[in-house]
């Protein structure tokens, strides 16, 4: 009897207009309705998932203008419910984007592309460069390649309203067009060739004409081609769907050489070589960067011409073909007849298939493993008389701390403290958790407090949260990271006097109080009935895991770097460490540089930073990756570091700090420098873990100079945090503790 095809919904991307997107089609829709593909898969498509039985729902890309987190959750939960998996489709590198591309991207659509790539049950992606990138995210990856529809490459598909709008005129057979086709986001890619468009345009006077469809639309692209003999084409809404596109554009245009530039970043590596196909396609001889989205398909010298980004090679390949065109035939017709003989869906196709049914057979065990652990109605046979009852989860209702702003979003230190640690594999089943910034009174056992909860928070607020909790028997659990009590003596702004007499009565009220370190614990404990520590954890599910920063150092190749990340409330103590820094790039002057991550807001600090010659760079991510989720995934994916500092000053306040540094640096295999204080001194191990330091310039100079004097002593440092970290701070480790934590404050 045969197997039952699957049976798929395609949730498409689209715009505001509703319209499935180019890469819908290129990806999705026509490979899945291809005769090839549609006699193994059933499939249908649709702007959202409608709830229908099928084995999986696939996610194309972004999926829709306005997407949130939210509304990703609501979708995979859906899904899930009935059975069906979550696979999304990417061509790509959206993880990295943001970096590219500064603008791009909403805070909620950045949140919500991560946790689609994390919580999908498979990604189809385009290239073995994005299955790469993608694995320490979702290791479930196929990789499909892209190949065309065949069946839009007919001229009769070609709308006579779409006729070229600058025909090559009668005896201007001796004139070379070259032309460029690319969407209106690769306007940087093409100011790389301008220069080398310029040159052949001097070299050759009115012989050479250039064409450009769907680029050139900033202003600066414009002005940097307004002397060159260029003519954009532009196309109506309609004609750029993709379906009337093809086929105008591989048989309407009349090119001789088309070029295909491409920046080397971490977004562009991921890229597929779909311009080498729609080029061959098109019968036009193409160059194309040498970069990884061309190098490993493109022919150099038969199906395309390969030339780095810069200006003379680029002017020099172009030149080459203008002077010779047996030589632009021989290349057009070569890949042409690779696209049609090897990379069409009537060739491809079974790719569709093969990839799908392996992610369908991959998460088979995960989707069984959720439907036996979903609820169901209680079982009617009564359990062995000598079989335990399972211990009842503790229900907990956690109100996070957070800011300003009418979304109500967490802090950083209420993911890293409580969410992150509550909502992991590892804890689960050991607590029932709902999380919000308000009190619910519903079926909860105890209420945990974050910090100061609310940014107008007041002893009103307080009294009405303990009666309600009290009003209903549950108990209440503080968390508290920060020794809030005595930072008044170092800031004279925050916290107010109400603020403090709110920690000081919510210590006094709790049940238990949750701390970070032995020495907050210690501070909290004469105002506290019980006090439990956990000490911090990361969630190594946000670890972007690269490897240690190159060693080409001193001084090879590359300046050595020296990194500080901390948040705007630690400018005190990096000005701690600035004589230091500034001997240290004096002694080494070009050869060191320091880089900042979310540090040095305050006017002060830059002034001694100007005043000491420091060599400073900020790195910082898109500000949609500001939270703390995405924030930990772009610092330990980009940040490379040889040595990392973390002064801190010794004071009440400091002193019941965390080792929170000594785990993200750690996190980035840097070697780390640490002031010799209670927070770093108790983990620490010197000379293995990290390096510990006296408040002293002297020793601080000493201790940088030895590190960077020494290769083998920074790896050593570096490889001993990351075994650290990876061995004893993870939740994968550690997550199970924070409920029984709790659970101990409880009684």
């Amino acid at each position: 009897m045969p197997q039952p095809r699957p049976r798929l919904h395609v949730v498409y991307e689209h715009g505001p207009d509703l319209r499935p997107f180019s890469t819908a089609f290129i990806r999705l829709i026509r490979p899945l309705t291809h005769p090839t593909v549609r006699g193994a898969i059933d499939a249908t498509f649709g702007r959202y998932d409608t709830g229908a039985a099928v084995d999986a729902v696939v996610v194309d890309r972004l999926w829709r203008p306005d997407v949130t987190p939210a509304l990703v959750d609501a979708l995979v939960a859906g899904a899930h419910a009935r059975g069906a998996r979550v696979i999304q489709a990417l061509d790509d590198n959206f993880v990295d984007l943001a970096v590219d591309r500064p603008r791009w991207g909403t805070r909620d659509a950045v949140a919500a592309m991560h946790r689609l790539v994390r919580t999908a049950d498979g990604l189809v992606v385009s290239t073995g460069a994005l299955r790469d990138r993608l694995a320490d995210l979702n290791p479930r990856v196929a990789v499909v390649p892209n190949a065309l529809d065949e069946r839009l490459l007919a001229p009769q598909l070609v709308d006579p309203a779409m006729a070229m709008l600058a025909p090559r005129r009668a005896g201007d057979d001796d004139r070379v067009v070259i032309g460029y086709m690319g969407t209106f986001t690769h306007d940087a890619d093409l100011r790389l060739v301008v220069p080398a468009l310029r040159e052949v345009c001097r070299r050759h006077p009115g012989r050479v004409a250039i064409q450009l469809v769907g680029v050139a639309g900033e202003p600066d692209t414009l002005d940097d081609l307004a002397d060159l003999p260029v003519h954009v084409i532009r196309l109506a809404p309609a004609q750029m769907a993709y379906p009337a596109f093809l086929p105008w554009f591989t048989q309407a245009l009349d090119w001789d050489v088309a070029v295909a530039p491409l920046r080397d970043s971490d977004f562009t590596r991921t890229k597929s070589d779909i311009k080498h196909l729609d080029y061959g396609a098109a019968g036009v001889a193409g160059v194309y960067s040498a970069v990884p989205a061309y190098t490993d398909t493109v022919r150099d010298g038969e199906t395309g011409l390969v030339v780095p980004n810069h200006p003379r090679a680029w002017a020099d390949a172009l030149d080459a073909l203008i002077l010779d065109a047996a030589r632009r035939a021989r290349i057009a017709a070569a890949a042409q007849a690779y696209v049609l003989r090897e990379r069409t869906l009537a060739a491809r196709g079974g790719d569709w298939v093969e990839g799908f049914t392996a992610l369908l057979t991959a998460s088979a065990g995960a989707a069984a493993a959720r439907v036996v652990a979903a609820p169901g109605p209680p079982s009617p046979q009564p359990p062995p008389a000598t079989a335990a009852p399972a211990p009842r989860p503790l229900r907990l209702a956690v109100l996070y701390e957070y800011g300003h702003g009418g979304e109500a979003r967490p802090l950083a230190s209420a993911h890293l403290r409580l969410i992150r640690p509550f909502q992991h594999p590892a804890a689960a089943g050991r607590a029932d958790v709902t999380w919000s910034t308000r009190f619910d009174p519903h079926n909860v056992d105890a209420v945990v407090l974050d910090r100061l909860w609310r940014p107008d928070v007041s002893m009103a607020h307080v009294e009405r949260l303990v009666a309600a909790v009290r009003g209903v028997g549950a108990q209440l659990v503080y968390a508290l990271d920060d020794n809030l009590l005595d930072l008044p003596a170092e800031r004279a702004d925050w916290p107010t006097a109400e603020h403090l007499a709110v920690v000081r009565r919510l210590l006094g009220e709790a049940d238990g109080v949750l701390t970070s370190s032995d020495a907050l614990a210690a501070r909290v404990a004469p105002l506290a009935r019980r006090v439990v520590v956990m000490p911090n954890a990361l969630d190594e599910r946000l670890l972007g895991q690269t490897g240690p920063a190159p060693r080409h150092t001193p001084f090879g190749l590359r300046p050595l770097v020296i990194g500080y990340m901390g948040t705007a409330t630690h400018d005190d103590d990096l000005r701690m460490v600035l004589p230091a820094l500034a001997e240290v790039c004096r002694r080494h002057a070009g050869e060191v540089v320091v880089e900042c991550v979310g540090v040095v807001r305050q006017r002060a600090t830059r002034r001694s930073i100007e005043a000491a010659g420091i060599p400073l760079r900020f790195a910082a991510p898109h500000p949609a990756e500001a939270e703390y989720p995405l924030f930990v995934t772009w610092f330990t994916r980009h940040v490379q570091w040889d040595i990392a500092i973390a002064p801190l000053r010794d004071t009440p306040f400091r002193r019941c700090k965390s080792d929170v540094k000594l785990l993200d640096y750690g996190a980035i295999r840097a070697a780390g420098v640490y002031s010799r204080v209670a927070a770093y001194a108790g983990t620490v191990r010197h000379g293995e873990t990290g390096w510990l330091v006296d408040e002293t310039e002297t020793a601080w100079v000493d201790a940088l100079e030895r590190l960077i004097a020494d290769a083998k002593l920074r790896q050593h440092l570096a490889d001993g945090a990351w075994r650290y970290l990876w061995g004893e701070r993870i939740l994968a480790r550690r997550a199970a503790e924070w409920p029984a934590a709790v659970a101990s404050l409880l009684g």
